[in-house]
């Protein structure tokens, strides 16, 4: 387990893998006074004490006020399972945790895992950097709308792949997405576009899977920081209009919360600048990030904080 700073992991041979055992592990933890959030599924709480955890198969990352409320979650699970704990909290689902508790931070990242998934597919690293994740349509100059380019190298008319080389793509976009959710964002919509063309691989799409390596080669210690703030729910939008293969658009955001007038924001460091008039406060005012803190939270008469949302359209897939 990992305890708020902490990890519990349980080692017995059942585990905790199956709905059957979950399940079990529910009735046996409601006897000591835990129980699962209704509209959070992985997160736990103890109905008095001052501990919250999050159950990922049999990792337990803990945030308590108190070791003893870890102490008493780890004899609970003692009953019936063998426990090793990392009371420093720093690894939790092969995501290493560095915390800086005078900042007030903790910086996500995953050291070893892009090297070890170059070996993985035998991939060499690129002889000049690779910046981009991913082809991005060539800008035509004077035209409103720019459709997908359909020249020899997109993907309808590549080259097919064999079974095993549409394979080695799953692999690969298999083994990047758990890095790009976990500490990558920048991989995400390169992961989506090839994983949309995956089932039918060509040639082209093998290409955008060897750019992607060659992205991660180039930049291969992503790493996301969480900071204290004041909880204000922010939304960088982006879109474009059929510019995917197979006359299909996109529309993606990102989501992060935020500081009131926090210049580190990505929309105090994006350029160019975002156009202020698309700053509103109705879009994000959703009332998820508030399930998750109490039950009985009333969206309606406790609203919360206006949400900033920045709007961007592009015609290429990734624009930083």
């Amino acid at each position: 387990m990992t305890v708020g700073g902490s990890t519990f992991e349980s080692n017995r041979n059942v585990g905790l893998h199956s709905s059957f055992a979950n399940e079990l592990l529910a009735k046996r933890l409601d006897k000591e006074g835990y129980y699962q959030c209704q509209y959070t599924p992985g997160l736990w709480r103890h109905k008095w004490r001052p501990i919250t955890f999050s159950l990922v198969v049999d990792d337990f990352g803990i945030k308590t006020v108190g070791l003893s409320h870890a102490k008493h979650l780890k004899n609970a699970l003692e009953k019936y399972y063998e426990v090793t704990t990392d009371w420093k909290g720093h690894l939790f689902c092969g995501i290493k945790l560095t915390w800086d508790y005078k900042n007030r931070t903790v910086d996500l990242s995953m050291p070893d895992y892009i090297p070890k998934a170059l070996t993985r597919f035998q991939h060499k690293p690129p002889s000049k950097p690779q910046h981009s994740p991913y082809k991005s349509a060539p800008i035509q100059y004077g035209e409103k709308i720019q459709l997908a380019q359909h020249d020899k190298a997109s993907p309808e008319n590549s080259p097919k792949l064999s079974d095993d080389k549409i394979k080695h793509i799953q692999q690969i976009v298999g083994t990047l997405l758990y890095y790009s959710r976990a500490v990558d964002p920048t991989l995400a919509a390169a992961l989506s576009t090839i994983a949309a063309q995956q089932s039918h691989g060509t040639q082209a799409v093998m290409d955008a899977c060897h750019q992607l390596l060659d992205y991660v080669a180039t930049h291969p210690n992503g790493t996301i920081r969480y900071c204290a703030s004041d909880m204000i729910l922010a939304l960088d939008t982006d879109g474009s209009y059929l510019s995917e293969p197979g006359a299909k658009s996109r529309a993606a955001a990102y989501f992060y919360l935020t500081k009131k007038d926090n210049p580190n924001s990505i929309m105090a460091q994006s350029w160019p600048p975002p156009p202020k008039q698309n700053l509103h406060d109705t879009a994000a005012r959703k009332p998820f990030p508030y399930a998750t803190r109490s039950k009985k939270w009333d969206i309606r008469n406790h609203p919360p904080p206006s949400q900033p949302t920045t709007q961007q359209q592009s015609d290429s897939p990734w624009t930083p």
